[in-house]
């Protein structure tokens, strides 16, 4: 088996070499904002940090990766690794309300 077939089957069968989108909203009730991976339940969220608050650079973990949400303080959403890497561009994004969370942004 050459190089390339170990890479290529290495990014394939790990789930953590795969990138996904990640949306964000918040949540009324506890005062948060949060995030989950986009395409699942907003219920399966993880909080990013305080809605009355700059929640800029609070790391959270999402499918074992984490990350911190930047640009919080305006001029565009955005979201970085655990390497300071830009990960995402965030855009306003709108859908229904499921488990009391508001969503408010999409990011790939």
């Amino acid at each position: 088996m050459g190089l390339t077939a170990i890479v290529v089957g290495a990014a394939v069968f790990n789930p953590l070499a795969t990138p996904f989108g990640i949306n964000l909203g918040s949540m009324a009730t506890t005062g948060n904002e949060v995030a989950w991976v986009a395409g699942t339940s907003q219920c399966m969220n993880v909080i990013v940090g305080p809605s009355d608050a700059n929640y800029d650079s609070h790391p959270s973990n999402l499918n074992g990766q984490t990350f911190t949400v930047e640009g919080c303080g305006g001029g565009g959403i955005w979201i970085n690794d655990a390497d300071g890497n830009i990960y995402a561009q965030c855009g306003a994004f709108s859908e229904a309300d499921v488990c009391g969370v508001h969503t408010t942004a999409h990011c790939i």
